[in-house]
């Protein structure tokens, strides 16, 4: 991650700054969880009790705020003005080349998008459709009959159990598992298309169970 001046920092996002131009900022974070070197946010009145107590090096605060707090960057929308700021300094993941791994294994009726990466020791069920630009990334077991949305990105060692739709863009997190519904209820989940479907834009932390049934 980069380190810039606040002052440089100001000037890249637009506001206006209150406090030291020198003072080193190389993160971001919470306004909880914020320490020396970070930059954190207050944009409602929930949190700003939370300021005097906060260990950010600098916070991004409603232009007209009254805080002792110092340095502050004053903006007349924090939340988006601190989203500006985790662009800078959260780098964009790195999407791997395209293609399949010689390590995978995907069946011969699964469709591929030529844009789309399966890495090492993926299994890709029959009937898998992957679109493009969508990242499967290594151990990930993606079951038949199941939808790979465009740009959808899938951490390493995730389970997809058959006929789920992942949506457009989403993000799955590593060890989560999608389990398909059990036998009894193949018949009734079939005459919906799929068992589990994942919204765009969707993002799913690591480790979670999403169990298909009467109610997904």
């Amino acid at each position: 991650m980069p380190t810039l001046k606040l002052g440089e920092l100001a000037e890249r996002i637009a506001c206006k700054l209150d406090g030291d131009p020198e003072v080193l900022i190389s993160g971001v974070n919470t306004i909880d969880s914020a320490g020396p070197g970070e930059l954190s946010f207050v944009h409602n009145e929930k949190y700003i009790s939370q300021i005097p107590r906060c260990r950010a090096s600098a916070i991004v605060v409603p232009k007209e705020l009254d805080t002792d707090f110092r340095p502050l960057l004053r903006s007349s929308d924090p939340y988006v003005t601190f989203g500006e700021a985790m662009r800078i300094f959260l780098p964009m993941r790195q999407r791997p080349a395209p293609g399949v791994h010689p390590t995978a294994v995907v069946a011969k009726s699964a469709l591929i998008a030529p844009t789309a990466s399966i890495g090492p020791y993926c299994c890709v069920g029959e009937g898998v459709c992957v679109e493009d630009e969508a990242t499967v990334m290594s151990g990930t077991q993606v079951g038949d009959g199941s939808f790979i949305g465009t740009g959808a990105w899938i951490y390493p060692n995730v389970v997809i159990g058959a006929r789920v739709r992942m949506g457009q863009d989403v993000i799955i997190h590593s060890g989560s598992v999608f389990l398909s519904p059990p036998a009894d209820e193949t018949e009734e989940t079939e005459s919906r298309g799929y068992a589990i479907e994942v919204g765009r834009d969707v993002e799913i932390g690591a480790n979670v169970t999403v169990q298909g049934g009467k109610n997904t």
